[in-house]
């Protein structure tokens, strides 16, 4: 695989790619991705974005065509630590059942470690789902 982010191929292809709006609304937003190459698998990645009156809710699939294959779909997710006009720095809520240990070369290592504290970039277990509450005190949650 390219080395999209050296020394390592990590990130995919579909960060670089150019997405397809399967369908949009005042609330809503689906946007595709076929896989192709390099990637050697046939498929389609899925995001959907859901805005509320009290929600952000993000959706993000992959579907094989044929075989199942070795793949995984994730955000990195970054948030200003502060909104403008200051206040207190964003508070981030999850429970995850389990962090995958990062070796010094800052990939997982296969090991699953319980959660270690923050700063975090690194994969964590949510087999349930992913559930996370960003609070920023007195402004937004």
């Amino acid at each position: 695989m390219p080395l999209n982010s050296p020394p390592h191929a990590i990130h995919g292809f579909a960060r670089d790619a150019e997405w397809r709006t399967a369908r949009s609304s005042k609330t809503e937003a689906v946007f595709t991705y076929d896989l192709t190459d390099p990637w050697p698998y046939p498929g389609r990645v899925t995001q959907i974005v859901e805005l509320t009156e009290d929600a952000l809710t993000l959706r993000l699939g992959i579907e094989t065509y044929g075989d199942s294959f070795p793949a995984q779909a994730g955000w990195h997710p970054w948030f200003h630590r502060t909104l403008d006009g200051g206040g207190d720095p964003v508070r981030i809520d999850f429970t995850p059942a389990w962090q995958e240990e990062r070796g010094d070369d800052h990939l997982p290592t296969g090991r699953r470690v319980d959660p270690r504290p923050g700063p975090w970039d690194d994969c964590f277990g949510m087999p349930e789902a992913v559930d996370v509450t960003l609070t920023w005190p007195g402004r937004s949650r």
